[in-house]
């Protein structure tokens, strides 16, 4: 087990946001694992062909940065390094649809380019409730293993089983969001609201044509008064009157169906959906790039710093400080789960067998791995 091999993981990992996948429903106490190619998945977005795009290195269009140029990138880093494992994570849709030329999913084209490099591949559709982080997000990761390798004395079976028990064992009740959240009179908290306010002085009706239209179709549909009526509740709160004309719509629709409807609405992403909103719990919906996610409890927007820790990525505020409120809610709906992906670490570090000449010289190198990690 040498230290490259181990860093190696942790670069790829932070350029996993590759894949689209979607796996079936799975119980809690018992991650799914199955072989990719096996299992059925949901939508996808604009198929795109591995062979049609051309290869990257450096970022110079959004198209640079799209999922094929990233998994490419990590099939190069992975031809030039020959890591002994590999772990990737995404969203949940890919093998419905692939390239308008290929009879292929995309899933399976993914797959076979892993496997095609020596990597025996499993996948797990875990969510990140089930380790402590108040959210439903539910993602696929794709576990391989090198098999071929002289150093790693175990049956690819034996590996996955094995991570399939640690991470059941490492199931724990997430807390409520609440408990994620700053304090009202935090810096954070303030400077962010004196922005919105700021922005608040410049903004221009944006409720007006399409997003007006729209609005008047979901409330006729719904049987709700136009122009919607806001409780006072949420309309005395400072916040709400610094939102957009659009958000505060949406807010809205939310409220109607908390209040009227009597659901039990904790939270509502304003931005993507008048439906996007958690209910019978303390999750929040899905955390999205974009998100605005509204608190019926703190009447107020989250921050994307918020956004984060909810993501189980919590950083001290210097680091944070280079950027805007909106860019780390951005950071957030396109991070993986840290929480989730610590758990596969976890497992695949537990369940991994090396060969070595000695117990003695085992340890030593673990001794060297943890030193060298304690470097970086």
């Amino acid at each position: 087990m040498n230290l490259p091999r181990v860093v190696l993981i942790g670069i790829l990992l932070l350029v996993t946001n590759v894949l689209n996948f979607q796996l079936p429903r799975a119980d809690p106490s018992r991650p799914t694992m199955a072989r990719a190619r096996d299992e059925g998945v949901g939508e996808v977005g604009e198929a795109q062909n591995l062979e049609t795009i051309p290869d990257k290195r450096i970022p110079e269009s959004p198209e640079d940065v799209a999922s094929v140029n990233t998994f490419k990138g990590c099939l190069d880093t992975i031809d030039v390094s020959r890591p002994d494992w590999i772990a990737l994570e995404n969203v949940e849709a890919i093998d419905r649809e692939g390239p308008d030329d290929s009879s292929e999913s995309n899933l399976k084209l993914c797959v076979d380019e892993l496997e095609s490099r020596g990597y025996t591949v499993e996948c797990m559709l875990l969510d990140s409730e089930w380790y402590g982080l108040p959210q439903g997000r539910r993602r696929v990761y794709i576990v391989g293993i090198n098999l071929k390798s002289s150093e790693i004395s175990l049956s690819g079976n034996k590996f996955f089983q094995n991570i399939q028990t640690i991470l059941r064992a490492m199931y724990i009740k997430a807390p409520p969001v609440d408990s994620l959240l700053l304090k009202e009179d935090d810096e954070a908290v303030v400077a962010y609201y004196e922005h919105l306010a700021e922005l608040a002085s410049n903004k221009t009706d944006d409720a007006q044509g399409a997003w007006t239209s729209l609005h008047m179709g979901v409330a006729e549909k719904r049987g709700i008064q136009w122009p919607l009526q806001v409780p006072k509740v949420i309309s005395a709160s400072k916040w709400f009157d610094k939102m957009t004309p659009r958000t505060q719509e949406v807010i809205a629709f939310a409220a109607d169906e908390k209040y009227r409807l009597k659901k039990a609405i904790k939270f509502a992403d304003v931005y993507h959906s008048a439906n996007r909103y958690s209910t019978g719990g303390q999750s929040l919906p899905v955390v999205l790039p974009r998100s605005i996610t509204w608190s019926f409890q703190r009447q107020r927007p989250l921050l994307g710093r918020e956004l984060l820790r909810c993501q189980g990525l919590c950083y001290h505020a210097t680091v944070l400080e280079p950027f805007t409120e909106s860019q780390l809610g951005q950071l957030a709906g396109n991070a993986f789960a840290g929480n989730v992906i610590l758990a596969v670490d976890m497992g695949v570090l537990a369940s991994i067998r090396y060969t070595t000449p000695s117990e003695k010289s085992e340890n030593e190198d673990i001794a060297d791995m943890v030193a060298g990690l304690g470097r970086i």
